[in-house]
């Protein structure tokens, strides 16, 4: 590879032949550049973080929500936390004999 040397009286060329205002030019540009790449890159996380906000609290909002209110006008208490005059709160266990054909076919 071949390089041409220009020099003038003001030595604007490089050994190269690139000018010394381009190679100036190019950092500053590169530099301009990197910076908007790194501001799309935090723009672009800002705006996942919103919508992804925004999505989750509607699925939320709708499907935990609905579901919740639906089960409270049924009368529907998932958890078991009202407190009711029992003896005693442990389950009957109903541990009888199956049939071994029932146990192949659990699903």
């Amino acid at each position: 590879m071949e390089f041409r040397i220009y020099r003038s009286y003001n030595d604007e060329f490089g050994d190269d032949g690139i000018s010394i205002k381009a190679v100036v030019c190019m950092s500053i540009l590169k530099e301009i550049v990197d910076g908007f790449k790194k501001g799309i890159h935090n723009f672009g996380s800002l705006i996942t973080q919103l919508i992804n906000t925004i999505l989750l609290s509607i699925v939320y909002l709708f499907g935990v929500g609905v579901t919740a209110m639906i089960a409270r006008f049924a009368g529907k208490d998932f958890l078991e936390l009202k407190i009711k005059a029992k003896k005693s709160y442990w389950h009957t266990l109903n541990v009888s004999k199956k049939d071994i054909k029932k146990f192949y076919r659990q699903f």
